[in-house]
């Protein structure tokens, strides 16, 4: 569960994309599957997060449990090095090319 204030700037990212008329999209990051193993299900650790964008209608693109990351596309265990970087954009961009 994410903090009261994290929440609020949230809705403020949110709020401005509206004002603005930009598309706004929420991209959760894979994880190493070592980390993985110290924390709960992405559903359970971000289900807040899911919850509100689900109410206010903002597209999100999970990739918290993705099979197709190994640790080779990782710098740390929780952070893609630019092996797996250069992997998530490429899939952001055929996943939004097919949205927008």
């Amino acid at each position: 569960m994410r903090s009261l204030k994290s929440h609020e700037y949230l809705n403020e990212i949110i709020e401005l994309a509206k004002k603005y008329n930009h598309k706004l999209s929420v991209v959760i990051a894979p994880v190493n599957e070592g980390y993985k193993e110290y924390l709960p299900e992405s559903d359970y650790l971000f289900e807040d997060v899911i919850q509100l964008l689900k109410n206010k209608n903002i597209p999100l693109y999970n990739f918290y449990s993705s099979s197709n990351y190994s640790d080779e596309d990782f710098y740390d265990f929780d952070h893609l090095n630019l092996k797996g970087a250069k992997k998530l954009t490429c899939e952001l961009k055929e996943i939004m090319s097919k949205t927008f």
